[in-house]
């Protein structure tokens, strides 16, 4: 194709497509999409157009379509629709976060703006490395996302991971993988040996590395609280289903115990009848008594 971008396509191949199908995933989580064949077929199609026949658009006209792509899962699922269109917008700015976070990270490595796509072609290495790694902290901030819908209301009867729900977890532990990237992609790749710049990211990272160390104390003590408080239940329905179980032993045990002194009773009546010479009436109740005993 005559002015075709190959370099274009590549970079958004590699920028856009994973973390697309990570911000469709989470809404088709989110939403409990049944048809998840039509849900994928036009998330596809809709990522295909983009890329491959509106690639050369202007940057208006792209963020139009973006927002039309991102809110299409609002016409999926089984939830009420104000609170689709809700989550679907909390869920666009986290993916609007995420890769502003790409492209400060980008800027540090390269200092050119990540939309050069030659630039960025030129990088590949590099940018694949930060797009792997942001896709892991975009899946992070949507299960941390997943909690805090659950917290709000906005969702029911779904579990989105351990992450405990704090500020710590919720801006901490993307800080923290940030930093700790940058460092890496610095050492790595970077020409800037400014002892100064090199010392404060450092410090910027150790601060990070204790955070990270308190998310996951955090983690921890949130799941062991989880598990304790899951086999309290579990217990709970056991001593439940045991008290069913006594009650029901001990309404059989009253019956049994009604239905003796009956038969006492009745035995005492038959005797009575017997001593006052009342003698087909005793036989009647004697056969009656027996019906009733088996």
């Amino acid at each position: 194709m005559i002015g075709y971008d190959f370099e274009h396509v590549a970079v958004m191949l590699i920028g856009s497509v994973p973390a697309q199908v990570i911000y469709a995933g989470a809404l088709c989580r989110f939403f409990d999409v049944q048809r998840k064949w039509l849900y994928w077929a036009i998330q596809i199609l809709a990522a295909a157009l983009l890329i491959f026949v509106f690639w050369e658009i202007g940057s208006w006209q792209r963020l139009a379509l973006s927002a039309v792509v991102s809110f299409s899962p609002v016409f999926f699922g089984k939830i009420k629709l104000w609170r689709r269109l809700t989550i679907a917008l909390l869920a666009s700015i986290v993916m609007l976060l995420a890769d502003f976070a790409l492209g400060v990270e980008w800027m540090l490595v390269t200092g050119e703006a990540i939309a050069d796509y030659d630039v960025a072609f030129a990088h590949l290495p590099e940018c694949i490395l930060l797009v792997a790694v942001n896709i892991i902290l975009m899946a992070v901030a949507f299960a941390l996302l997943g909690r805090f819908l659950e917290a709000v209301g906005l969702l029911r009867g779904e579990q989105f991971g351990v992450m405990p729900l704090t500020a710590t977890s919720l801006i901490g532990f993307p800080l923290v993988q940030q930093a700790i990237l940058m460092l890496i992609v610095r050492i790595l790749y970077s020409e800037n040996d400014q002892l100064p710049i090199m010392a404060f990211s450092l410090v910027v990272v150790v601060l990070f590395v204790l955070a990270d160390v308190a998310v996951v104390v955090a983690v921890a003590v949130s799941s062991r609280r989880r598990m304790v408080e899951l086999r309290s239940r579990v217990l709970k329905k056991q001593v439940d289903s045991c008290m069913a179980e006594f009650r029901e032993a001990a309404a059989a045990v009253e019956r049994a115990a009604h239905a003796r002194h009956d038969v006492r009773n009745n035995a005492a009546v038959i005797e009575e009848l017997w001593k006052n010479g009342d003698v087909s009436e005793a036989r009647r109740m004697c056969k009656e008594l027996r019906r009733e005993l088996g």
